[in-house]
């Protein structure tokens, strides 16, 4: 079923190193804290600090549910009131912008 109430997109942008993933992790805990149901994607390539779980440099962690394309993220995202998606890469970027 899709929602008739338009959502809106959030973007955090800035250099590496600059706490963009620390942030990402900080409003999704305060939604989980206001009882939102939240669910968090992120690619299956990107292994870096956790197979599971988003990750900052400063080892904060939220569990993630890795997908390995856009198909997959449309049918597992249709039911989350708040949406979370990772990005690691240029390549993997552009699908993520086509959803």
């Amino acid at each position: 079923m899709v929602s008739t109430h338009p959502g809106r997109l959030e973007v955090i942008t800035g250099p590496m190193f600059s706490g963009k993933s620390e942030e990402l992790i900080r409003r999704l805990k305060r939604a989980q804290i206001a009882k939102q149901r939240i669910v968090c994607f992120k690619p299956e390539l990107d292994i870096r600090y956790h197979r599971s779980a988003i990750a900052s440099h400063s080892l904060q962690t939220l569990e993630a549910v890795t997908v390995p394309n856009v198909e997959r993220l449309r049918k597992q995202s249709l039911q989350c009131s708040t949406l979370s998606k990772s990005l690691v890469s240029t390549r993997y970027s552009s699908l993520m912008l086509s959803w």
